[in-house]
């Protein structure tokens, strides 16, 4: 049984072991002989008071299921005792139907064999009447019949109500677990979906790279000239930066679906850069584009965690523009500030966004020189900037270019 389901009815356990508990002490004085005394009166006083102890002794080190079956137990020889004495017909023997329904909420999915047993012990307390004995004990101390009329009502009524109860916990417990069970089945599809597309992504992406790798490989086997090589085998780093791009960004992408807290701390664009210069160096050199960082200061900072921003976020923005950019243009980055809220800016002088790449998930164009990618890379920047509280806005420049702003009012950043 589904583990929400069995910790739902343990709650519900506890509270109406404690209000049957309550409705059955209430009777108490009508299960006393009419010669009261003593010896009589507290064993019966205390099994009833043990009907409670899934709750009385829920903070204790004894376990639910002891605690559990001490309830039953005592709710068993109490049930005997009170029909015997008030007699077959005072309708005692009915409580065996709401706590026939408590056996199955406390050991169905727990213990089968408990589960059976006290099942058929509640079978036998409902049949308490067919028995010789509840005729003949206590005969000669039972209340009158005419004092049981009253009673009888009451006990109907009581066990009505609390099986009423009981079968609205489990109809609400079942309800819970169902929906539980529900989303759960949804997270799979999720998942489902996302790793189908995550195999499409690699199959599509990678393949490509590996391709013109392998090609590269047989030239240089089959050109041993010094100056060809050294074109090849940057071109084959290329290859190869371009597979560890594609992979890094589907895990990113994988990241970004679960709920991570990340320690944060006060970035500026320069130490970014500077930090990301190997990667940057590379791309900007194969392009022959130049990078404006005459408008940039330290004093323009944003709240972030240094590995995210810089490697999810701005490294997928700027390795964006580059790609984008036509062979010896310029790509301009800007930081300025305004009252609490700061900006970052990357201008390029490429074709535009299109819409496309917004609308569809792993969506990829070809930039301006065929690189490929895994068409990711945007989503992870607005998705993990977004979830430090940085809201990110691609604008199109007329007539070309784009405009990627990062924003944070620091006023909103939660340390």
């Amino acid at each position: 049984m589904d583990e929400t389901l069995l910790d739902n009815q343990q709650a519900y356990v506890e509270r109406f072991t404690l209000i049957y508990c309550a409705v059955v002490m209430s009777f108490s004085a009508y299960f006393t002989p009419q010669d009261f005394n003593w010896k009589v009166a507290l064993p019966v006083n205390v099994l009833l008071l043990m009907i409670g102890a899934p709750y009385w002794f829920r903070k204790s080190r004894i376990s639910k299921t002891t605690l559990s079956v001490m309830s039953q137990v005592s709710n068993a020889l109490a049930s005997v005792w009170i029909c015997s004495f008030l007699g077959p017909t005072s309708h005692a023997n009915l409580v065996a139907i709401p706590q026939f329904i408590l056996v199955l909420m406390m050991f169905k999915g727990r213990s089968r064999p408990l589960t059976y047993i006290l099942g058929t012990v509640c079978v036998f307390l409902l049949s308490l009447p067919l028995f010789p004995f509840v005729q003949t004990s206590y005969a000669h101390k039972r209340m009158p019949e005419e004092h049981l009329v009253i009673l009888r009502y009451f006990f109907d009524l009581s066990i009505l109500a609390l099986t009423t109860y009981q079968v609205h916990v489990i109809t609400h417990s079942w309800q819970g677990a169902l929906e539980d069970i529900e989303q759960k089945r949804k997270h799979l599809e999720r998942e489902s979906t996302w790793r189908a597309r995550l195999i499409r992504i690699l199959s599509h992406d990678i393949k490509e790279p590996i391709v013109g790798a392998l090609q590269m490989v047989r030239k240089l086997r089959k050109n041993p000239d010094p100056d060809r090589q050294s074109s090849l085998i940057n071109q084959l780093e290329n290859s190869q930066m371009m597979i560890r791009e594609i992979i890094s960004n589907v895990e990113s992408y994988s990241a970004t679906s679960e709920d991570l807290d990340l320690p944060t701390q006060t970035l500026s664009l320069p130490e970014i850069l500077e930090k990301l210069s190997p990667w940057i160096r590379s791309r900007i050199e194969e392009k022959r584009v130049t990078l404006g960082l005459d408008r940039i200061s330290k004093l323009h900072t944003l709240r972030a965690n240094p590995e995210s921003l810089s490697y999810q976020v701005v490294l997928n923005l700027l390795s964006n523009a580059i790609k984008f950019s036509p062979e010896g243009s310029r790509v301009e980055l800007e930081t300025r500030s305004s009252g609490d809220t700061t900006e970052w800016l990357i201008r390029d002088q490429g074709k535009g966004i299109s819409d496309e790449v917004f609308a569809r998930e792993g969506f990829s164009e070809s930039g301006t020189s065929g690189e490929s990618g895994s068409g990711l890379g945007i989503r992870i920047a607005r998705l993990m900037a977004e979830r430090q509280n940085i809201t990110v806005k691609w604008i199109r420049e007329s007539p070309t270019g784009t405009t990627v702003i990062l924003t944070q009012a620091h006023s909103i950043i939660k340390d």
